[in-house]
């Protein structure tokens, strides 16, 4: 999954180089997301979907992911302080292949 949502980002900031938001926490909800209301969405249609959800919500899908994470015994939050309003808030660390050999 963690392959895949780097993957995706990286696509979505090659298509839209101009953007500043973050592509990776909206991607990391797709992929969390299975069904709404039962539902199954394609992702053009979950994008749009999760784009519209208050803060909140997207926030405690992303704290339910990672109290399951927890549940294991791992930890991977960081504080991450948005350079765009100030905003403080804990994003998941992500440990992929560029952890342990950086692209140049």
């Amino acid at each position: 999954m963690l392959d895949n949502i780097q993957i995706r980002t990286k696509e979505k900031k090659k298509d839209m180089p101009t953007f500043d938001g973050d592509f990776e926490f909206l991607i990391t909800l797709m992929f969390l997301i299975d069904t709404i209301n039962g539902e199954k969405m394609n992702d053009f249609q979950l994008e749009n979907y999760i784009k519209k959800l208050p803060l909140a919500d997207s926030n405690y899908i992303s704290n339910m992911s990672n109290e399951f994470v927890k549940s294991f015994g791992i930890s991977n939050e960081v504080e991450v302080t948005c350079g765009l309003c100030g905003l403080v808030y804990k994003s998941p660390f992500r440990i992929t292949s560029e952890f342990y050999r950086p692209s140049l």
